[in-house]
């Protein structure tokens, strides 16, 4: 059992990767590019559909920008992007200095 997490301390699945990227994402601290690298990772994976609410209408809203495609860059079989007057998250926002 110990070699067991020693393995994963040393070589952490693709999920677990992205699971710290998403914290870091949800506390504001992970760049504009890896953020939109991550929505790309979560679209291509399925993840964005199944996570909250927020990680499906971003995802959305990104190939809706050109910024991240659907897996063979269409939209058929996900879900509608959900009409809302939210402001996209503050890490998506890129600064105009």
């Amino acid at each position: 059992m110990v070699e067991e997490v020693e393995k994963i301390k040393r070589y952490p699945s693709s999920s677990m990767v992205r699971f710290d990227r998403i914290v870091a994402y949800e506390a504001g601290a992970l760049p504009y590019e890896q953020v939109i690298e991550l929505f790309q990772e979560l679209i291509d994976s399925g993840e964005a559909w199944s996570l909250q609410g927020h990680y499906g209408r971003t995802a959305m809203n990104l190939v809706e920008q050109g910024l991240c495609t659907l897996p063979n860059d269409t939209l058929e079989d996900k879900p509608p992007a959900e009409e809302t007057e939210e402001e996209p998250c503050g890490a998506l926002k890129q600064s105009s200095e």
